[in-house]
C-alpha cells in the first residue's frame, strides 16, 4: 500500500514511487529540461532586475531534476529542495551528488519548523494541485519567501470562476492500488485572489497560461494518470492524461512586499 499524505474527505495524496518517473532519473530528461523548468527560470530572470538571486527553494522537489537544471544555470546561488516523499529525496540526493550549491531535505513544508529559512525565490511545480483547499499551503510558500522575493507556482489554475476538488481511482495498472487519490484539483483565479487578500505582504499577483513546445510520448504500460501530449492543429502540443482534460502549464507568479 502506498504511503498517503494530506488526508481529507476526498481521499489523500498518495504517490506510488515504483510507478512514478520521479523515483528514478532519466539521463534524457536531465539533458532536455522540462518546459515548466525553462519557463520558470525565464520568469525569474526577467524579474530579478538589478538584484542577484542568491537563494532559491524548490518545494516538492521530487527527484531533483529542476534543482539540477537551476544549479548549473545559477552557479552563485544556493538552492534548497524539500519533498515529503523519502524515496524521491533519495533519488534527488544521488542526482545532485557533488553539486555544491544544492541541499535537499525530506520534510513537510506545512510544519512550522520548515519555515525558518526564507529565500529570495521559491518555486513549486506539480504539488500545489494536491490540495483541495490550498490556503495553508499557499501561506507556507509565502512564509518561506523573503520580503521583496518571488514565488513561482505551477498548478491547475482556471481563468473561469470554477474551482474543483478532484478524486480519482486509477484502475489502469494493478500496482496503482484500489484506493482513491486526490490530485489535479483545479483552483480558480478568483479563489486564489480571495485567499491572498487575507495577506498584507503581497505586492502583485499574475497568472500565466502557456502551451507546450515539445512532445511527450505516451508510454506503453504506464498508468493512465501519467501525462502525454496530443498535437494541436497549429503544431503546438496539449498535455493530457486519462482524465481527458488539458493540463498545459499554468503559472501563478506572486511578488512579495
Amino acid at each position: 500500500m502506498a504511503k498517503s499524505y494530506n488526508h481529507h474527505e476526498f481521499g489523500a495524496y498518495s504517490p506510488v514511487p515504483e510507478l512514478s518517473p520521479y523515483a528514478r532519473i532519466d539521463e534524457k530528461r536531465i539533458r532536455n529540461p522540462k518546459f515548466v523548468f525553462r519557463h520558470m527560470m525565464a520568469i525569474a530572470m526577467d524579474w530579478q532586475g538589478d538584484d542577484r538571486i542568491d537563494t532559491w527553494t524548490d518545494v516538492g522537489c521530487a527527484n531533483g531534476e529542476f534543482l539540477y537544471f537551476l544549479s548549473h544555470k545559477l552557479k552563485d546561488c544556493m538552492f534548497y529542495g524539500i519533498d515529503i516523499t523519502e524515496e524521491f529525496v533519495e533519488v534527488a540526493r544521488g542526482v545532485l551528488s557533488g553539486v555544491e550549491n544544492v541541499s535537499v531535505l525530506n520534510g513537510n513544508i506545512l510544519s512550522p519548523s520548515m519555515r525558518s529559512n526564507p529565500t529570495k525565490v521559491v518555486s513549486c511545480t506539480g504539488t500545489f494541485q494536491i490540495f483541495p483547499d490550498p490556503t495553508e499551503f499557499l501561506g507556507a510558500l509565502l512564509d518561506i519567501t523573503e520580503p521583496g522575493g518571488l514565488l513561482l507556482i505551477d498548478g491547475c489554475f482556471n481563468k473561469y470562476d470554477i474551482s474543483m476538488k478532484v478524486s480519482y481511482l486509477d484502475e489502469s495498472i494493478e500496482e496503482a492500488g484500489n484506493f482513491w487519490r486526490c490530485d489535479f484539483n483545479h483552483h480558480s483565479e478568483k479563489m486564489i485572489r480571495r485567499i491572498l487578500s487575507e495577506r498584507k505582504d503581497v505586492k502583485s499577483v499574475t497568472f500565466d497560461y502557456q502551451t507546450m513546445d515539445v512532445e511527450i510520448p505516451k508510454k506503453e504500460g504506464a498508468p493512465h494518470i501519467n501525462m502525454w501530449t496530443e498535437i494541436e492543429p497549429d503544431g503546438t502540443f496539449n498535455i493530457v492524461n486519462g482524465m481527458g482534460w488539458s493540463f498545459n502549464p499554468r503559472f501563478l507568479v506572486i511578488e512579495k512586499q
